[in-house]
């Protein structure tokens, strides 16, 4: 009944957008303990984009990792906040690994190219999961500076990262084929031929039905 209550409130709160209430929550995360970090992000945008400002200021303070933190930097993506990137490519270099992934996926969403060094040095991150999305993020920002780097990351340990990075690669139009097709035929590893030979192939069912490559994701 409590549970039911509270999401009551919470909905009712962030649909007439009261700050004051937004900035409880990100202070007392354990309010929200129950919620998924889906159901949270969801919450949050019910606030509006207007409370970016809010947001920014509430991960600038040095409080543990917690769902509801993680939503606030997911919502800053989602909502293409540039004026976040510089504390979101903080957060990369130094969070936990949970808010370095969500941190990775969101400048990937905010989509600012000067965000490439940071996510090109998160692909040496002790972590596979941000590595694969510091891969993925290249990939939607999709500048050729990463087209070296996603080759390389393509004989990482970690078929995650691998399969992010070839990805990426595919997004990148005629550069990131041809980058593909040089792993293919040059690699020494043989997980990353596979890897390039299986994403050629994808791209080649693109071409001949559009959409391929949506459906295989």
């Amino acid at each position: 009944m409590y549970e039911f209550f509270d999401r009551l409130v919470n909905v009712a709160l962030a649909r007439v957008r009261d700050r004051r209430a937004l900035r409880w929550l990100l202070r007392h995360p354990e309010a929200t303990r129950l919620r998924s970090r889906h159901q949270l992000v969801a919450l949050i945008k019910r606030f509006g984009s207007g409370a970016t400002p809010l947001l920014r200021r509430a991960l600038r303070a040095p409080l543990p990792e917690s769902p509801m933190r993680l939503a606030a930097i997911e919502a800053l993506g989602l909502w293409k906040d540039r004026r976040a990137r510089t504390m979101l490519r903080r957060l990369l270099a130094a969070g936990p690994v949970e808010t370095r992934v969500a941190a990775a996926r969101a400048l990937g969403n905010v989509g600012d190219p000067r965000s490439a060094p940071a996510l090109s040095k998160a692909l040496a991150d002790r972590e596979w999961q941000v590595r694969a999305q510091a891969a993925r993020a290249l990939g939607m920002l999709g500048i050729a500076a990463a087209l070296q780097r996603l080759a390389a990351a393509m004989e990482d340990p970690a078929w995650w990262v691998r399969r992010n990075a070839a990805y990426a690669l595919a997004t990148m139009g005629p550069q990131g084929e041809r980058a593909l097709l040089w792993v293919s035929r040059n690699s020494a590893d043989p997980f990353a031929r596979d890897m390039a030979l299986e994403v050629l192939e994808i791209l080649e069912w693109e071409r001949e039905s559009p959409g391929g490559i949506a459906r295989v994701e």
